[in-house]
């Protein structure tokens, strides 16, 4: 039979139609190959977009059930032993040997200490100690601060030490004078007598004078910092200070800036060993990178953290479709805490309402797919995409 048909095939090819047959043979062959490859990558990709997930149903891509998203994560940054501003400080600017001091109708004497200007100090004021003794006369004695009466009177030893504060002046505060020199300029002087107290004559010595600038440091007045964070996800930031009362000044105050909007101005109350304050840091006020700026007209000296509380859930999660066979659509549904919900469906936003259906089959790509959710909190009962078919 074989040789009756290789005959045939030599006959027919002398006529012109040996071609023609082999073509159909090969034809047929490739053809049923190539269904069966299909069948069978259809299979495993059926099988794929079904069996890795252990879904409770063989058509759906992805399921989520019984899921709280929005529960705080919670990171904190701690910094110890800040100051800010500056202590009262002392320093002894005179310590000095005995002068006089006359005084008549005729003419009269004074006796200068130069105190030189620094910007970054603040005189709070002088103390002036000292003992008075007067060989004759009874005129007061007058102490000035850059041509400013601060000080009138006897200087008897109940007098010292004597205040001289720069902030406060009883005696003349008006049409004050304005020193423009360098130095500010400490004056002692007798109130002279008037033309007709012709035998009013004033002699005094003042001896161990020593004077003392009380002052601030001005350096540390304003004090710097920087933060992370990541705004993604970001719920809250708290901001809590906590104050050392050993060396808090009274009524020293802490002002909170953060990247150029003034938070708050805070006062501690110093009943114990430590006050905390806390406060929180509105969200539009902050940036990945932050800059965070403490300011005391006082002196503290604090400890503070940074709270940042983020929700810690996944809000992306990714599905497969390998197969889109026999697919009349893909369908979304729901069941919430909400009336509904945005989401993100490989970036195109949808909003998807509770416990109703959905179609996303445009939404969709071969592959791999991603499905972000972008509310929270969200109590999530049942959330699942399914593959409907014709059958």
């Amino acid at each position: 039979m074989l040789k009756l048909n290789y005959k045939m095939l030599i006959k027919n090819e002398k006529n012109g139609t040996t071609s023609i047959g082999i073509a159909i043979i090969i034809f047929s062959i490739l053809f049923l190959l190539s269904s069966s490859f299909i069948n069978l990558e259809n299979n495993n990709n059926s099988n794929k977009d079904s069996k890795s997930n252990n879904y409770p149903e063989d058509n759906y891509v992805f399921f989520l059930n019984n899921t709280l998203l929005g529960v705080n994560n919670i990171e904190i940054e701690s910094y110890p032993n800040i100051e800010i501003g500056s202590p009262i400080k002392r320093e002894i600017i005179y310590k000095g040997s005995s002068f006089k001091l006359y005084s008549n109708f005729l003419s009269s004497n004074f006796f200068t200490i130069n105190v030189p200007k620094k910007s970054d100090e603040e005189i709070k004021y002088f103390l002036v100690y000292g003992k008075v003794e007067r060989e004759t006369g009874d005129n007061d004695i007058i102490i000035k601060f850059n041509g400013n009466n601060y000080y009138e009177g006897k200087g008897d030893s109940n007098s010292f030490p004597i205040v001289i504060n720069p902030n406060n002046n009883e005696y003349n505060p008006i049409n004050k004078t304005t020193n423009t020199s360098n130095n500010n300029i400490l004056k002692f002087q007798i109130v002279k007598p008037k033309f007709f107290q012709i035998w009013d004559w004033n002699n005094v010595y003042v001896k161990d004078l020593t004077i003392i600038k009380v002052k601030k440091d001005l350096g540390k007045k304003t004090r710097n910092f920087n933060f992370y964070l990541q705004k993604d996800y970001l719920k809250n930031v708290y901001l809590s200070l906590t104050v050392d009362c050993q060396t808090y000044e009274d009524n020293s105050n802490v002002k909170v800036n953060v990247n150029g909007y003034d938070i708050t101005n805070i006062y501690f109350d110093c009943d114990g060993r430590y006050n905390t304050k806390e406060v929180e840091i509105p969200l539009d006020t902050l940036k990945n990178n932050n800059n965070l700026t403490f300011t005391s007209d006082g002196y503290v000296k604090l400890s503070y953290n940074i709270k940042k509380v983020y929700y810690n859930d996944k809000f992306k999660y990714k599905f497969e479709i390998y197969n889109f066979k026999d697919i009349t659509d893909i369908l979304i549904y729901g069941d919430f805490n909400k009336d509904e919900i945005d989401l993100r469906i490989n970036d195109r936003l949808i909003t998807l309402k509770d416990k109703d259906f959905m179609s996303i089959i445009d939404y969709i790509k071969y592959g791999v797919n991603e499905i972000e959710i972008l509310e929270k909190p969200l109590d999530i009962k049942e959330l699942y995409i399914e593959k409907d078919y014709w059958y």
